[in-house]
Protein backbone atom coordinates (compact mmCIF):
# COMPACT_ATOMS: atom_id res chain seq x y z
CA UNK A 1 0.00 0.00 0.00
CA UNK A 2 2.85 2.15 0.66
CA UNK A 3 4.99 1.47 -2.24
CA UNK A 4 1.83 2.32 -4.55
CA UNK A 5 0.67 5.72 -2.21
CA UNK A 6 4.40 6.47 -2.81
CA UNK A 7 3.99 6.76 -6.63
CA UNK A 8 1.61 9.86 -6.41
CA UNK A 9 3.86 12.00 -3.43
CA UNK A 10 5.95 14.81 -4.60
CA UNK A 11 8.69 15.65 -2.58
CA UNK A 12 8.18 19.84 -1.53
CA UNK A 13 12.08 20.16 -1.66
CA UNK A 14 11.95 24.08 -1.37
CA UNK A 15 10.21 23.64 1.91
CA UNK A 16 12.61 21.08 2.70
CA UNK A 17 15.40 23.15 2.16
CA UNK A 18 13.90 25.88 4.58
CA UNK A 19 13.96 23.46 7.48
CA UNK A 20 16.98 22.03 7.18
CA UNK A 21 18.96 23.77 5.06
CA UNK A 22 22.41 25.11 6.45
CA UNK A 23 23.73 28.05 5.59
CA UNK A 24 27.67 27.61 5.89
CA UNK A 25 28.82 31.06 5.88
CA UNK A 26 25.53 32.57 7.93
CA UNK A 27 24.32 29.48 10.60
CA UNK A 28 21.04 27.31 9.50
CA UNK A 29 18.93 29.04 7.01
CA UNK A 30 15.99 30.70 8.79
CA UNK A 31 12.44 29.86 7.83
CA UNK A 32 11.05 32.32 5.28
CA UNK A 33 14.89 33.37 4.78
CA UNK A 34 14.86 34.50 0.70
CA UNK A 35 17.59 35.09 -1.71
CA UNK A 36 17.34 38.84 -1.37
CA UNK A 37 18.49 38.81 2.41
CA UNK A 38 21.77 37.30 1.05
CA UNK A 39 24.78 39.08 0.91
CA UNK A 40 25.80 39.91 -2.54
CA UNK A 41 29.29 37.49 -2.36
CA UNK A 42 27.42 34.76 -1.64
CA UNK A 43 24.72 35.34 -4.44
CA UNK A 44 28.41 35.00 -6.86
CA UNK A 45 28.58 32.10 -5.30
CA UNK A 46 25.40 30.62 -6.07
CA UNK A 47 25.84 31.50 -9.65
CA UNK A 48 28.62 29.05 -10.29
CA UNK A 49 28.25 26.69 -13.08
CA UNK A 50 28.78 23.82 -12.25
CA UNK A 51 29.13 20.80 -14.89
CA UNK A 52 28.01 17.37 -14.84
CA UNK A 53 29.85 15.90 -17.34
CA UNK A 54 33.70 16.31 -17.64
CA UNK A 55 34.90 18.14 -21.08
CA UNK A 56 35.91 14.96 -22.88
CA UNK A 57 32.07 13.49 -22.20
CA UNK A 58 30.72 16.70 -23.12
CA UNK A 59 32.24 17.03 -25.89
CA UNK A 60 31.21 13.83 -27.40
CA UNK A 61 27.87 13.94 -26.02
CA UNK A 62 27.47 17.71 -28.28
CA UNK A 63 28.54 15.62 -31.91
CA UNK A 64 26.45 12.68 -31.00
CA UNK A 65 23.59 14.72 -30.88
CA UNK A 66 24.39 17.45 -33.68
CA UNK A 67 23.97 14.59 -36.18
CA UNK A 68 20.01 13.76 -35.51
CA UNK A 69 19.70 17.42 -36.24
CA UNK A 70 16.09 17.17 -34.32
CA UNK A 71 14.86 19.02 -30.97
CA UNK A 72 16.97 16.99 -27.94
CA UNK A 73 13.07 16.66 -26.69
CA UNK A 74 12.29 14.75 -29.26
CA UNK A 75 15.11 12.28 -29.49
CA UNK A 76 14.13 11.14 -25.80
CA UNK A 77 10.75 11.28 -27.01
CA UNK A 78 12.06 8.79 -29.49
CA UNK A 79 14.19 6.53 -27.39
CA UNK A 80 11.12 5.88 -24.45
CA UNK A 81 9.08 5.03 -27.41
CA UNK A 82 11.19 2.68 -28.36
CA UNK A 83 11.79 3.59 -32.18
CA UNK A 84 14.85 2.02 -33.02
CA UNK A 85 14.34 2.33 -36.54
CA UNK A 86 14.80 5.77 -36.78
CA UNK A 87 18.00 6.26 -35.16
CA UNK A 88 19.78 2.84 -36.88
CA UNK A 89 21.96 -0.01 -35.18
CA UNK A 90 25.29 2.09 -35.68
CA UNK A 91 23.71 5.64 -33.95
CA UNK A 92 22.42 2.95 -31.14
CA UNK A 93 25.45 1.78 -30.59
CA UNK A 94 27.42 4.89 -30.29
CA UNK A 95 24.61 6.05 -27.40
CA UNK A 96 25.32 3.29 -25.16
CA UNK A 97 29.10 4.11 -25.70
CA UNK A 98 27.71 7.75 -24.05
CA UNK A 99 25.35 5.90 -21.42
CA UNK A 100 27.20 6.53 -17.53
CA UNK A 101 28.21 3.11 -15.99
CA UNK A 102 26.04 1.58 -13.22
CA UNK A 103 27.54 3.57 -10.71
CA UNK A 104 27.80 7.27 -12.80
CA UNK A 105 24.09 6.87 -13.31
CA UNK A 106 23.30 6.26 -9.08
CA UNK A 107 24.28 9.31 -7.34
CA UNK A 108 24.95 7.36 -3.95
CA UNK A 109 27.18 5.03 -5.78
CA UNK A 110 26.86 0.93 -5.53
CA UNK A 111 24.38 1.81 -2.73
CA UNK A 112 20.66 0.60 -3.81
CA UNK A 113 19.22 1.81 -0.83
CA UNK A 114 19.65 2.89 2.52
CA UNK A 115 19.97 0.34 6.36
CA UNK A 116 17.50 0.11 7.95
CA UNK A 117 19.09 1.35 11.03
CA UNK A 118 18.78 4.77 9.14
CA UNK A 119 15.05 4.83 10.18
CA UNK A 120 16.27 5.88 13.95
CA UNK A 121 18.77 8.49 12.72
CA UNK A 122 15.50 10.79 11.87
CA UNK A 123 15.09 12.23 15.22
CA UNK A 124 18.85 13.07 15.01
CA UNK A 125 18.16 15.14 12.14
CA UNK A 126 16.95 18.82 13.56
CA UNK A 127 15.53 21.30 11.76
CA UNK A 128 15.52 25.29 11.90
CA UNK A 129 12.53 25.12 14.17
CA UNK A 130 12.31 24.71 17.64
CA UNK A 131 11.25 21.34 18.88
CA UNK A 132 11.38 19.77 15.45
CA UNK A 133 13.36 17.03 13.39
CA UNK A 134 12.79 14.95 10.62
CA UNK A 135 10.88 12.59 12.46
CA UNK A 136 8.15 15.21 12.83
CA UNK A 137 8.41 16.68 9.41
CA UNK A 138 7.41 12.83 7.92
CA UNK A 139 4.52 12.41 10.09
CA UNK A 140 3.59 16.30 9.21
CA UNK A 141 3.76 15.62 5.50
CA UNK A 142 1.94 12.14 5.83
CA UNK A 143 -1.17 14.32 7.73
CA UNK A 144 -1.42 16.30 5.14
CA UNK A 145 -0.82 14.77 2.10
CA UNK A 146 -2.64 10.95 3.46
CA UNK A 147 -3.54 10.63 6.93
CA UNK A 148 -3.74 6.80 6.72
CA UNK A 149 -0.31 6.33 6.15
CA UNK A 150 -0.27 7.20 10.37
CA UNK A 151 -2.30 4.19 11.45
CA UNK A 152 0.85 1.89 10.92
CA UNK A 153 1.97 2.10 13.96
CA UNK A 154 -1.14 1.05 15.45
CA UNK A 155 -1.42 -2.70 12.95
CA UNK A 156 1.80 -3.36 13.79
CA UNK A 157 1.05 -4.42 17.53
CA UNK A 158 3.25 -7.61 17.04
CA UNK A 159 6.46 -6.28 16.64
CA UNK A 160 7.20 -5.78 20.22
CA UNK A 161 6.54 -9.75 20.77
CA UNK A 162 8.36 -10.67 16.96
CA UNK A 163 11.13 -8.61 18.76
CA UNK A 164 11.84 -10.75 21.48
CA UNK A 165 11.90 -14.13 20.08
CA UNK A 166 15.20 -15.39 18.36
CA UNK A 167 14.78 -16.97 15.11
CA UNK A 168 18.12 -18.55 15.21
CA UNK A 169 16.86 -19.83 19.34
CA UNK A 170 13.44 -20.81 17.30
CA UNK A 171 15.10 -23.28 14.82
CA UNK A 172 17.41 -25.04 17.30
CA UNK A 173 14.02 -25.31 19.92
CA UNK A 174 12.12 -27.12 17.24
CA UNK A 175 15.08 -29.19 15.97
CA UNK A 176 15.76 -30.30 19.52
CA UNK A 177 11.90 -31.36 19.54
CA UNK A 178 12.05 -33.33 16.25
CA UNK A 179 15.07 -34.93 16.90
CA UNK A 180 13.02 -36.05 20.52
CA UNK A 181 9.69 -36.78 18.89
CA UNK A 182 11.93 -39.20 15.92
CA UNK A 183 13.93 -41.03 18.26
CA UNK A 184 10.73 -42.11 20.35
CA UNK A 185 9.03 -43.07 17.27
CA UNK A 186 11.84 -45.49 16.41
CA UNK A 187 12.42 -46.49 20.31
CA UNK A 188 8.75 -47.66 20.78
CA UNK A 189 8.97 -50.35 18.18
CA UNK A 190 11.12 -52.45 20.72
CA UNK A 191 8.12 -52.02 23.69
CA UNK A 192 5.06 -53.89 24.30
CA UNK A 193 2.11 -54.34 22.78
CA UNK A 194 -0.17 -52.68 24.70
CA UNK A 195 2.60 -49.46 25.33
CA UNK A 196 2.82 -49.29 21.46
CA UNK A 197 -1.28 -48.97 21.53
CA UNK A 198 -1.29 -46.02 24.22
CA UNK A 199 1.66 -44.65 22.36
CA UNK A 200 0.33 -44.79 18.91
CA UNK A 201 -1.85 -41.35 18.82
CA UNK A 202 0.34 -39.24 20.47
CA UNK A 203 3.34 -40.10 18.25
CA UNK A 204 1.37 -40.14 14.88
CA UNK A 205 -0.13 -36.58 16.00
CA UNK A 206 3.62 -35.44 16.94
CA UNK A 207 4.95 -36.52 14.34
CA UNK A 208 2.57 -34.31 12.35
CA UNK A 209 3.16 -31.32 14.46
CA UNK A 210 6.98 -31.80 13.95
CA UNK A 211 6.53 -31.46 10.21
CA UNK A 212 4.15 -28.08 10.16
CA UNK A 213 6.78 -26.84 12.56
CA UNK A 214 9.44 -27.32 10.18
CA UNK A 215 7.92 -25.89 7.60
CA UNK A 216 6.93 -23.04 9.12
CA UNK A 217 10.70 -22.91 9.46
CA UNK A 218 11.17 -22.93 6.20
CA UNK A 219 8.57 -20.20 5.39
CA UNK A 220 10.29 -18.00 8.07
CA UNK A 221 13.25 -18.53 6.41
CA UNK A 222 11.90 -17.78 2.71
CA UNK A 223 10.47 -14.72 4.64
CA UNK A 224 13.57 -13.25 6.02
CA UNK A 225 15.87 -13.81 2.51
CA UNK A 226 13.02 -11.36 0.69
CA UNK A 227 13.23 -8.94 3.79
CA UNK A 228 16.61 -8.77 3.72
CA UNK A 229 16.52 -7.95 -0.27
CA UNK A 230 13.78 -5.75 0.38
CA UNK A 231 15.91 -3.63 2.71
CA UNK A 232 19.20 -3.73 0.59
CA UNK A 233 20.43 -5.94 4.03
CA UNK A 234 22.97 -8.47 4.23
CA UNK A 235 21.05 -12.02 3.47
CA UNK A 236 24.38 -13.44 5.30
CA UNK A 237 23.83 -11.53 8.26
CA UNK A 238 19.88 -10.21 8.38
CA UNK A 239 18.42 -11.20 11.97
CA UNK A 240 13.94 -10.87 11.43
CA UNK A 241 14.47 -9.99 15.35
CA UNK A 242 16.77 -7.37 15.10
CA UNK A 243 14.42 -6.25 11.64
CA UNK A 244 11.16 -6.16 14.20
CA UNK A 245 13.35 -4.55 16.77
CA UNK A 246 14.09 -1.42 14.51
CA UNK A 247 10.43 -1.33 13.30
CA UNK A 248 9.26 -1.00 17.01
CA UNK A 249 11.49 1.57 18.00
CA UNK A 250 10.36 3.58 14.73
CA UNK A 251 7.22 3.05 15.30
CA UNK A 252 7.26 4.55 19.06
CA UNK A 253 9.17 7.51 17.81
CA UNK A 254 6.39 7.86 14.89
CA UNK A 255 3.71 7.67 17.94
CA UNK A 256 5.42 10.62 20.31
CA UNK A 257 6.04 12.52 16.73
CA UNK A 258 2.10 12.28 15.84
CA UNK A 259 1.73 13.43 19.49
Amino acid sequence: MVGRMSQKYEMDYEKMDELFSVNLEGGPKRPGQTSESVPDSKKKRENVEINILDGKRSLNVNIFLKQFRMEHAHIVQILREGRSDLFGPERLRGFLKLLPSQEEGNYAGNAAGFKLSSLLKLTELRANKPRMNLMHYVAQEAEEKNPRLLDFPHEMKFLKDASSVSAEGLSTDIGNIASKVRALTEQIVVTGRDFQLQMAEFLKAANVEVVDLEEDLNDIEIMRKELATFFCEDIKTFKLEECFRVLQTFCDRMRKAIE
